[in-house]
């Protein structure tokens, strides 16, 4: 996944920098949780509250292009 720049002005491995998985919401409504160690959880269109017992943070990445 690339380092997109996000609409708050922020870098994306800014956002998913910590001990906390990241949720990346795409323009298509596909969520992409990212574990804290960088590899991908889960692809879907629910939303992830929690993992691994700590709250996930949620980031809309609208470059970002799910294809079916």
């Amino acid at each position: 996944m690339p380092n997109l720049q996000l609409p708050n002005g922020n870098q994306l491995f800014e956002e998913m920098r910590g001990t906390h998985a990241t949720e990346v919401l795409t323009k298509t409504g596909a969520r992409i949780l990212v574990r804290p160690d960088g590899y991908i959880a889960s692809i879907g269109t629910r939303p992830s509250e929690e993992y691994a017992g700590e709250r996930t943070r949620t980031v809309q990445c609208p470059a970002v292009e799910i294809h079916k």
